[in-house]
């Protein structure tokens, strides 16, 4: 008996070293105390659940999920034990499996903000956007200064082209957090969705004061420049993003299209190349440095550029466009 006392006291004294470890974020530290837990009392299901946290946050998913289902084993009626499950098969891409179990989490609690949230994720990448917006709303029934929700309830509104809703949605987020510098990002690209340039340049502007070091914010703003026809000023903003952040192959895309709208068409194809060596599996990217290649009169490597662009994207009409003029030029010379 003794024996056994001493065996939970010494067992209670390393979850507690865990425990703390984990809530230092210091997960693989933890992991060390957890396991010798789980040696001494291997039903210590609680311990599980932590486990399964830790390794989720180190990325290891595949002994994350074995982990949470040892603890659904001996315990299916804990809600949060399948809200984690959720949150490791969304990790791990597999959104139908995570339906499911924020469904299970749901039938068992009805009443948490973090699980309707989850849900609203899982139907978001699953496309279902009607759904999701559904479930963020329930979510923001529970708890309207949901800050993380009004944020994502605002992205889908825009990608739906509900721009006045998602503008009302991230105002909310704004109203609860005015020093959140991704929501006033967000509130940059609905109001230059809606034209509304200035507006836009405001509120890039005030994410950039809250955190001068997002290059992509300056690549943001640079392309509203570009789309007032203030080429140097988008250039100045894609320089600075560059700097900030060199291997960002969109700024160098978007540098690319504001060179060749000044007519510099042999830097703009520098621009493009760059772009393409960081990601070359993109239409749109090649399209642009076809354009280029059209403007220098290298009609043979443009047509080879539109011809690749086709082969990324084989919808991609512009690109269709290019091609059958540029073989048209071809034949004719």
């Amino acid at each position: 008996m003794f024996r056994d006392l001493f065996k939970k006291d010494k067992s209670k004294n390393l979850y507690k070293k865990g425990f703390v470890l984990f809530r230092e974020k210091k997960y693989e530290e933890s992991l060390e105390f957890f396991d010798k837990v789980l040696e001494l009392n291997p039903k210590n299901i609680k311990t599980l659940i932590y486990k399964a946290f830790a390794l989720n946050a180190l990325k290891k998913y595949d002994d994350a999920l074995k982990c949470c289902d040892e603890y659904l084993k001996n315990d299916s009626n804990w809600y949060r034990a399948w809200g984690l499950r959720c949150m490791i098969l969304f990790n791990m891409e597999r959104y139908d499996e995570a339906l499911i179990c924020c469904d299970e989490a749901l039938k068992l609690e009805s009443h948490d903000k973090i699980i309707w949230s989850q849900k609203g994720d899982v139907l978001y990448k699953l496309k279902l956007f009607n759904e999701a917006l559904d479930c963020y709303d329930e979510a923001l029934k529970l708890n309207p200064e949901y800050v993380p929700v009004w944020i994502t309830k605002s992205n889908i509104l825009f990608e739906l082209e509900r721009y006045e809703e998602a503008l009302n949605s991230i105002n909310k987020a704004l109203k609860l957090d005015s020093n959140d510098p991704l929501s006033w990002s967000m509130k940059g690209f609905i109001y230059k969705a809606m034209k509304k340039f200035d507006d836009s340049l405001k509120s890039f502007d005030k994410a950039l004061e809250l955190d001068p070091k997002d290059y992509s914010t300056f690549t943001s703003k640079g392309n509203v420049f570009a789309e007032m026809k203030r080429f140097k000023d988008a250039l100045d903003c894609h320089n600075k993003a560059l700097e900030l952040n060199p291997q960002d192959y969109t700024t160098w895309a978007s540098k690319g299209f504001v060179l060749a709208d000044m007519g510099r068409f042999k830097e703009s194809l520098e621009c493009f190349d760059e772009s393409l060596k960081l990601d070359s599996q993109d239409a749109y990217v090649m399209y642009g440095k076809g354009l280029s290649l059209e403007k220098l009169g290298r009609s043979k490597e443009a047509l080879k550029s539109f011809q690749k662009a086709l082969k990324i994207n084989p919808d991609y009409g512009d690109a269709k466009t290019a091609e059958k003029k540029m073989l048209s030029k071809i034949d004719n010379i």
